[in-house]
Protein backbone atom coordinates (compact mmCIF):
# COMPACT_ATOMS: atom_id res chain seq x y z
CA UNK A 1 0.00 0.00 0.00
CA UNK A 2 2.84 2.37 0.93
CA UNK A 3 4.57 1.71 -2.40
CA UNK A 4 1.30 2.40 -4.25
CA UNK A 5 0.83 5.74 -2.43
CA UNK A 6 4.44 6.72 -3.08
CA UNK A 7 4.07 5.94 -6.78
CA UNK A 8 0.82 7.95 -6.94
CA UNK A 9 2.52 10.94 -5.30
CA UNK A 10 5.43 10.75 -7.76
CA UNK A 11 3.00 10.69 -10.71
CA UNK A 12 1.14 13.72 -9.35
CA UNK A 13 4.41 15.61 -8.86
CA UNK A 14 5.48 14.84 -12.42
CA UNK A 15 2.10 15.94 -13.82
CA UNK A 16 2.35 19.18 -11.87
CA UNK A 17 5.81 19.68 -13.35
CA UNK A 18 4.42 19.29 -16.88
CA UNK A 19 1.60 21.75 -16.22
CA UNK A 20 3.89 24.33 -14.67
CA UNK A 21 6.56 24.04 -17.38
CA UNK A 22 4.96 24.39 -20.85
CA UNK A 23 6.98 22.88 -23.67
CA UNK A 24 7.62 26.11 -25.48
CA UNK A 25 7.76 28.49 -22.46
CA UNK A 26 5.01 30.76 -23.84
CA UNK A 27 3.05 32.93 -21.42
CA UNK A 28 0.43 35.66 -21.39
CA UNK A 29 2.06 39.06 -20.87
CA UNK A 30 0.26 42.32 -20.07
CA UNK A 31 1.04 45.55 -21.91
CA UNK A 32 -0.15 49.10 -21.19
CA UNK A 33 -0.95 50.82 -24.50
CA UNK A 34 -1.14 54.62 -24.69
CA UNK A 35 -2.88 56.08 -27.73
CA UNK A 36 -2.95 59.83 -27.20
CA UNK A 37 -5.24 60.39 -24.21
CA UNK A 38 -6.55 56.81 -24.23
CA UNK A 39 -4.83 54.16 -22.11
CA UNK A 40 -5.73 50.49 -22.02
CA UNK A 41 -4.20 47.22 -20.88
CA UNK A 42 -3.94 44.44 -23.44
CA UNK A 43 -2.41 40.95 -23.37
CA UNK A 44 -0.21 39.15 -25.84
CA UNK A 45 1.54 35.77 -26.14
CA UNK A 46 5.16 36.18 -25.20
CA UNK A 47 8.41 34.55 -24.14
CA UNK A 48 10.95 35.54 -21.53
CA UNK A 49 14.58 34.81 -22.36
CA UNK A 50 17.67 36.30 -20.73
CA UNK A 51 15.51 39.05 -19.13
CA UNK A 52 14.23 40.09 -22.56
CA UNK A 53 10.51 40.19 -23.35
CA UNK A 54 9.57 38.67 -26.71
CA UNK A 55 6.14 39.13 -28.27
CA UNK A 56 4.31 37.12 -30.93
CA UNK A 57 4.87 39.31 -34.00
CA UNK A 58 1.36 38.85 -35.38
CA UNK A 59 -0.25 39.96 -32.11
CA UNK A 60 2.19 42.83 -31.56
CA UNK A 61 1.56 44.12 -35.09
CA UNK A 62 -2.17 44.22 -34.38
CA UNK A 63 -1.67 46.00 -31.06
CA UNK A 64 0.81 48.56 -32.41
CA UNK A 65 -1.08 48.87 -35.71
CA UNK A 66 1.79 48.21 -38.09
CA UNK A 67 1.19 45.79 -41.01
CA UNK A 68 3.02 42.54 -41.72
CA UNK A 69 2.68 40.22 -44.71
CA UNK A 70 3.49 36.49 -44.94
CA UNK A 71 5.30 35.40 -48.10
CA UNK A 72 4.87 31.68 -48.68
CA UNK A 73 7.52 31.05 -51.31
CA UNK A 74 10.42 32.03 -49.04
CA UNK A 75 8.69 31.32 -45.71
CA UNK A 76 9.30 34.90 -44.64
CA UNK A 77 7.53 37.80 -42.99
CA UNK A 78 7.71 41.31 -44.42
CA UNK A 79 7.43 43.78 -41.57
CA UNK A 80 6.81 47.40 -42.49
CA UNK A 81 8.75 49.85 -40.35
CA UNK A 82 9.50 53.57 -40.41
CA UNK A 83 13.04 52.81 -41.59
CA UNK A 84 11.98 50.55 -44.45
CA UNK A 85 11.04 46.88 -44.46
CA UNK A 86 12.40 44.10 -42.30
CA UNK A 87 12.46 40.67 -43.96
CA UNK A 88 12.38 37.89 -41.34
CA UNK A 89 12.81 34.39 -42.74
CA UNK A 90 11.69 31.21 -40.98
CA UNK A 91 14.63 29.06 -42.02
CA UNK A 92 17.38 31.70 -42.22
CA UNK A 93 19.15 33.50 -39.41
CA UNK A 94 19.68 36.62 -41.50
CA UNK A 95 17.26 39.56 -41.17
CA UNK A 96 17.27 42.00 -44.09
CA UNK A 97 16.48 45.71 -43.90
CA UNK A 98 15.22 47.09 -47.19
CA UNK A 99 14.94 50.85 -47.75
CA UNK A 100 16.79 52.74 -50.42
CA UNK A 101 19.22 49.79 -50.41
CA UNK A 102 19.34 46.20 -49.16
CA UNK A 103 21.44 45.46 -46.10
CA UNK A 104 21.66 42.87 -43.36
CA UNK A 105 19.94 44.09 -40.23
CA UNK A 106 21.89 43.81 -36.98
CA UNK A 107 19.88 43.98 -33.76
CA UNK A 108 21.44 43.21 -30.34
CA UNK A 109 18.75 40.60 -29.62
CA UNK A 110 17.63 38.37 -32.49
CA UNK A 111 14.04 37.19 -33.16
CA UNK A 112 12.99 33.66 -32.17
CA UNK A 113 11.03 31.09 -34.19
CA UNK A 114 8.78 28.72 -32.18
CA UNK A 115 6.27 26.26 -33.69
CA UNK A 116 5.83 28.34 -36.83
CA UNK A 117 5.47 31.65 -34.94
CA UNK A 118 7.81 34.64 -34.95
CA UNK A 119 8.65 36.17 -31.58
CA UNK A 120 10.48 39.52 -31.65
CA UNK A 121 11.99 41.54 -28.79
CA UNK A 122 9.27 43.93 -27.62
CA UNK A 123 11.62 46.91 -27.88
CA UNK A 124 12.22 46.02 -31.53
CA UNK A 125 8.74 47.41 -32.26
CA UNK A 126 10.21 50.90 -31.86
CA UNK A 127 11.36 50.44 -35.47
CA UNK A 128 7.71 50.89 -36.42
CA UNK A 129 7.63 54.34 -34.82
CA UNK A 130 6.17 53.49 -31.40
CA UNK A 131 7.85 53.85 -28.00
CA UNK A 132 8.40 50.99 -25.53
CA UNK A 133 9.12 51.45 -21.83
CA UNK A 134 9.70 49.06 -18.92
CA UNK A 135 9.33 50.06 -15.26
CA UNK A 136 11.56 47.83 -13.07
CA UNK A 137 9.73 48.91 -9.91
CA UNK A 138 6.28 47.79 -11.07
CA UNK A 139 7.50 45.39 -13.79
CA UNK A 140 4.98 47.07 -16.09
CA UNK A 141 5.54 47.22 -19.86
CA UNK A 142 4.04 50.10 -21.82
CA UNK A 143 3.79 50.98 -25.49
CA UNK A 144 3.06 54.55 -26.62
CA UNK A 145 1.64 55.27 -30.08
CA UNK A 146 2.27 58.89 -31.21
CA UNK A 147 -0.52 61.26 -32.20
CA UNK A 148 -1.26 61.07 -35.90
CA UNK A 149 0.44 57.68 -36.24
CA UNK A 150 -0.59 56.01 -39.51
CA UNK A 151 0.57 52.79 -41.09
CA UNK A 152 -0.05 54.37 -44.50
CA UNK A 153 3.11 56.44 -44.01
CA UNK A 154 5.22 53.30 -43.73
CA UNK A 155 7.29 51.91 -46.59
CA UNK A 156 5.24 49.67 -48.89
CA UNK A 157 6.39 46.03 -48.41
CA UNK A 158 5.76 44.48 -51.83
CA UNK A 159 8.37 46.56 -53.65
CA UNK A 160 10.86 45.94 -50.84
CA UNK A 161 10.28 42.23 -50.94
CA UNK A 162 10.85 42.02 -54.70
CA UNK A 163 14.30 43.57 -54.18
CA UNK A 164 15.43 40.62 -52.08
CA UNK A 165 13.21 37.82 -53.35
CA UNK A 166 15.89 36.37 -55.63
CA UNK A 167 18.52 36.54 -52.89
CA UNK A 168 16.21 34.85 -50.40
CA UNK A 169 15.36 32.09 -52.86
CA UNK A 170 19.06 31.49 -53.52
CA UNK A 171 19.89 31.33 -49.81
CA UNK A 172 16.89 29.15 -49.01
CA UNK A 173 17.82 26.66 -51.73
CA UNK A 174 21.06 25.97 -49.85
CA UNK A 175 19.26 25.06 -46.65
CA UNK A 176 17.60 21.75 -45.73
CA UNK A 177 13.81 21.69 -45.89
CA UNK A 178 12.03 20.79 -42.67
CA UNK A 179 9.79 17.74 -43.04
CA UNK A 180 8.46 17.27 -39.52
CA UNK A 181 9.18 17.76 -35.86
CA UNK A 182 7.99 16.60 -32.45
CA UNK A 183 8.71 17.71 -28.87
CA UNK A 184 8.38 16.00 -25.49
CA UNK A 185 9.09 17.26 -21.97
CA UNK A 186 11.14 15.68 -19.21
CA UNK A 187 12.21 16.43 -15.65
CA UNK A 188 15.76 17.86 -15.75
CA UNK A 189 15.96 17.33 -11.99
CA UNK A 190 16.38 13.60 -12.62
CA UNK A 191 20.07 14.04 -13.38
CA UNK A 192 21.12 10.56 -14.56
CA UNK A 193 18.08 10.18 -16.82
CA UNK A 194 18.69 13.63 -18.29
CA UNK A 195 22.34 12.74 -18.94
CA UNK A 196 21.29 9.65 -20.91
CA UNK A 197 18.64 11.55 -22.84
CA UNK A 198 21.05 14.33 -23.83
CA UNK A 199 23.77 11.86 -24.78
CA UNK A 200 21.44 9.95 -27.13
CA UNK A 201 20.12 13.21 -28.60
CA UNK A 202 23.67 14.45 -29.24
CA UNK A 203 24.51 11.22 -31.08
CA UNK A 204 21.42 11.53 -33.29
CA UNK A 205 21.87 15.23 -34.05
CA UNK A 206 23.13 15.71 -37.59
CA UNK A 207 22.83 12.03 -38.57
CA UNK A 208 22.15 11.68 -42.30
CA UNK A 209 20.03 8.89 -43.82
CA UNK A 210 20.59 8.24 -47.52
CA UNK A 211 17.69 7.74 -49.97
CA UNK A 212 16.39 4.17 -49.66
CA UNK A 213 18.45 3.53 -46.51
CA UNK A 214 17.03 1.86 -43.39
CA UNK A 215 17.65 3.62 -40.09
CA UNK A 216 18.31 1.66 -36.89
CA UNK A 217 18.16 3.49 -33.55
CA UNK A 218 20.32 0.88 -31.80
CA UNK A 219 22.96 0.82 -34.53
CA UNK A 220 23.13 4.61 -34.51
CA UNK A 221 23.10 5.32 -30.77
CA UNK A 222 25.08 2.20 -29.91
CA UNK A 223 25.20 0.20 -26.66
CA UNK A 224 24.24 2.07 -23.50
CA UNK A 225 27.39 1.37 -21.48
CA UNK A 226 28.97 3.29 -18.59
CA UNK A 227 32.26 3.67 -20.47
CA UNK A 228 30.34 5.56 -23.15
CA UNK A 229 28.93 7.99 -20.57
CA UNK A 230 25.55 6.38 -19.92
CA UNK A 231 24.29 6.23 -16.32
CA UNK A 232 21.80 4.12 -14.39
CA UNK A 233 18.16 5.31 -14.38
CA UNK A 234 14.67 3.82 -14.30
CA UNK A 235 13.75 1.48 -17.18
CA UNK A 236 10.74 -0.80 -17.72
CA UNK A 237 11.43 -4.54 -17.84
CA UNK A 238 8.60 -7.09 -17.77
CA UNK A 239 6.14 -4.54 -16.33
CA UNK A 240 8.55 -3.60 -13.53
CA UNK A 241 10.57 -0.46 -12.90
CA UNK A 242 14.25 -1.19 -12.37
CA UNK A 243 17.47 0.78 -12.70
CA UNK A 244 19.75 0.08 -15.63
CA UNK A 245 22.21 1.94 -17.82
CA UNK A 246 20.55 4.12 -20.43
CA UNK A 247 17.26 4.84 -18.67
CA UNK A 248 15.63 7.78 -20.48
CA UNK A 249 16.92 6.85 -23.93
CA UNK A 250 13.46 5.48 -24.76
CA UNK A 251 12.09 9.03 -24.59
CA UNK A 252 14.48 9.91 -27.41
CA UNK A 253 13.40 6.91 -29.51
CA UNK A 254 9.72 7.67 -28.80
CA UNK A 255 10.15 11.33 -29.75
CA UNK A 256 11.88 10.26 -32.97
CA UNK A 257 9.09 7.74 -33.62
CA UNK A 258 6.45 10.49 -33.48
CA UNK A 259 8.58 12.70 -35.72
CA UNK A 260 8.83 9.89 -38.26
CA UNK A 261 5.07 9.26 -38.06
CA UNK A 262 4.39 12.92 -38.88
CA UNK A 263 6.78 12.65 -41.83
CA UNK A 264 4.89 9.63 -43.18
CA UNK A 265 7.99 7.45 -43.51
CA UNK A 266 7.62 3.63 -43.40
CA UNK A 267 8.10 2.10 -39.94
CA UNK A 268 10.07 -1.16 -40.09
CA UNK A 269 10.25 -2.02 -36.38
CA UNK A 270 8.68 -0.54 -33.26
CA UNK A 271 7.91 -1.95 -29.80
CA UNK A 272 5.63 -0.53 -27.07
CA UNK A 273 6.71 -0.25 -23.42
CA UNK A 274 5.47 -2.86 -20.94
CA UNK A 275 4.12 0.03 -18.79
CA UNK A 276 2.50 3.36 -19.79
CA UNK A 277 4.78 6.37 -20.27
CA UNK A 278 3.85 10.01 -19.61
CA UNK A 279 5.81 11.87 -22.28
CA UNK A 280 3.84 10.70 -25.36
CA UNK A 281 0.17 9.75 -25.93
CA UNK A 282 -0.90 6.16 -25.39
CA UNK A 283 0.23 3.92 -28.25
CA UNK A 284 2.76 6.47 -29.55
CA UNK A 285 5.82 5.21 -27.65
CA UNK A 286 8.77 3.21 -29.00
CA UNK A 287 10.91 1.37 -26.49
CA UNK A 288 14.45 0.30 -27.35
CA UNK A 289 16.87 -2.13 -25.74
CA UNK A 290 20.24 -2.75 -27.32
CA UNK A 291 20.36 -6.23 -28.83
CA UNK A 292 16.68 -7.06 -28.24
CA UNK A 293 14.27 -4.26 -29.21
CA UNK A 294 15.02 -1.69 -31.90
CA UNK A 295 13.24 1.20 -33.59
CA UNK A 296 13.77 1.22 -37.35
CA UNK A 297 12.33 3.14 -40.30
CA UNK A 298 13.13 3.71 -43.95
CA UNK A 299 13.97 6.82 -45.92
CA UNK A 300 11.82 6.14 -48.96
CA UNK A 301 12.30 9.65 -50.41
CA UNK A 302 14.63 10.79 -53.20
CA UNK A 303 16.52 13.03 -50.77
CA UNK A 304 18.97 12.45 -47.93
CA UNK A 305 17.22 13.05 -44.60
CA UNK A 306 19.00 14.78 -41.71
CA UNK A 307 17.99 14.24 -38.07
CA UNK A 308 18.16 17.27 -35.80
CA UNK A 309 17.86 16.69 -32.05
CA UNK A 310 18.04 19.46 -29.45
CA UNK A 311 17.39 19.91 -25.74
CA UNK A 312 16.14 23.24 -24.37
CA UNK A 313 15.76 23.19 -20.57
CA UNK A 314 12.98 20.59 -20.08
CA UNK A 315 12.09 20.06 -23.75
CA UNK A 316 13.46 17.51 -26.21
CA UNK A 317 12.82 18.32 -29.87
CA UNK A 318 13.58 16.09 -32.84
CA UNK A 319 13.14 17.27 -36.43
CA UNK A 320 13.66 15.73 -39.86
CA UNK A 321 15.00 17.74 -42.80
CA UNK A 322 15.39 17.04 -46.49
CA UNK A 323 18.87 17.99 -47.66
CA UNK A 324 17.39 19.84 -50.63
CA UNK A 325 14.38 22.12 -50.71
CA UNK A 326 11.56 22.39 -53.20
CA UNK A 327 11.07 25.96 -54.43
CA UNK A 328 7.47 27.09 -54.75
CA UNK A 329 6.06 29.68 -57.11
CA UNK A 330 5.69 33.18 -55.72
CA UNK A 331 2.62 33.78 -53.61
CA UNK A 332 1.80 36.43 -51.04
CA UNK A 333 -0.74 35.92 -48.30
CA UNK A 334 -2.09 38.91 -46.36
Amino acid sequence: MAKFLLRAVLVLVFLCFLLCCPAQGEEEISLIVNRGSVTETVYFTGLMKDNVTYGHLRQISQIAEFPIIWCKDTSSVVWQTGQGCLILTRDLEIVYLVGNEVQEFNWPVTPIMREGKFFVPLRMTELAGVFVEYDPATKARSLSIPEGYSSEQIFFPYEAYLLVQGKLMEELAKRPQRISGYSTVFNPGYRSRTTNLKLAADILDGYKIKPGENFSFNDTVGPRLPQRGFEKAIVFINKKQVEDYGGGVCQVSSTLYNTVLKAGLPILERHPHSLPVTYVPKGKDATVSYGTADFRFQNNTRYPIIIRASVDKSTLTIELFKERVEIYSYEMIQ
